[in-house]
């Protein structure tokens, strides 16, 4: 008779390492004033010990043949429960470069940008619009600048959001900052993100349009865990 293999030993002896991450993905069109100039994804995984966050954005604004704007930006972050234990990210802002570098340590979050070097206290979360959790905190970690936000959040407005050709129920939520405001679209029933707004400096309308959202079971895994 053939012998187990180690793989098959350790399966028998910790089952938990077979099972499957639980992932979830966002993807959205990014408009400027209605005209489509790039996209953004997201994809949340997670395990038994920690969540692993991914997003990646691309956007370019063309009139004719010329290139006004161009913006590129990579973040990574791991979070444990919700707080947020690591973070890199890189952008490209028109030619402008920031990089955001952090850890927690204890009980401190030591964050470092290109200018400088700061430690938070406590718990930090970073404007995670995954997670409508984050709406309840009073101040954010912008994952671009590094900067740690004060923010304030208005009462949710009843709303819905056009999806695969559906009109989907969802409530509508002001984030307000001291850069200026944006709207954030949740399901009504599955609490799922749905969209995104904002006015840039020169008043032009800034939107996400999603193209592919993740599938409510597997959604409901992800707010359970919170």
């Amino acid at each position: 008779m053939a012998r187990p293999t180690l793989l098959l030993f350790l399966l028998i002896l910790f089952p938990s390492i077979c099972q499957a991450n639980e992932e979830s993905s966002w993807q959205f069109e990014v408009l400027l004033d209605n005209k489509i100039i790039g996209e953004h994804q997201f994809t949340v995984t997670d395990t038994d010990l920690e969540r692993t966050v991914v997003s990646a954005a691309s956007f370019d604004v063309k009139v004719l043949f010329l290139n006004l704007y161009r913006y590129r930006h990579a973040n990574t972050e791991r979070w444990q429960g919700d707080c947020l234990r690591s973070i890199e990210t890189t952008t490209d802002a028109n030619g402008k470069s920031f990089a955001v570098s952090g850890e927690a340590l204890e009980n401190e979050f030591i964050i470092t940008t290109l200018e400088q070097r700061n430690s938070l206290n406590g718990c930090v979360m970073t404007f995670a619009y995954w997670d409508r959790d984050f709406l309840e905190q009073p101040r954010l970690l912008n994952a671009q600048t590094g900067e740690y936000e004060s923010v304030n959040v208005r009462e949710p407005q009843e709303d819905t959001v056009r999806f695969n050709n559906v009109e989907l129920p969802a409530y509508r939520v002001q984030l307000e900052t001291k850069k200026g405001a944006l709207s954030l679209w949740y399901g009504s029933e599955d609490k799922r993100w749905l969209a995104l707004e904002s006015i840039t400096r020169d008043g032009r309308k800034l939107s996400y349009r999603p193209v592919k959202l993740p599938e409510v079971e597997m959604k409901s895994r992800l707010s359970s865990i919170n």
